[in-house]
């Protein structure tokens, strides 16, 4: 399991978790904005808190690459 070999603890921006959930950083945003990923504003930008990231890492980001479709996982 990814989630296991990759320990994460601190939390990611939206770039970085973006690349490693091999979406684009809009994507991110857009499910954010959604509800469907919690985040916490930082400053001007967001930061997705380590067992968020986890929990999308075990499951799948719940949001289409257009933002009209099911979820992916």
């Amino acid at each position: 399991m990814l989630t296991k070999a990759l320990p994460i603890e601190a939390p990611l921006t939206v770039e970085a978790a973006a690349s490693l959930f091999f979406y684009h950083p809009e994507s991110v945003r857009r499910a954010i904005r959604q509800g469907r990923i919690h985040a916490v504003r930082f400053g001007q930008g967001w930061r997705i808190p380590a067992p968020e990231v986890r929990r999308i890492l075990a499951e799948g980001l719940p949001v289409s690459v257009s933002g009209r479709g099911p979820a992916i996982g």
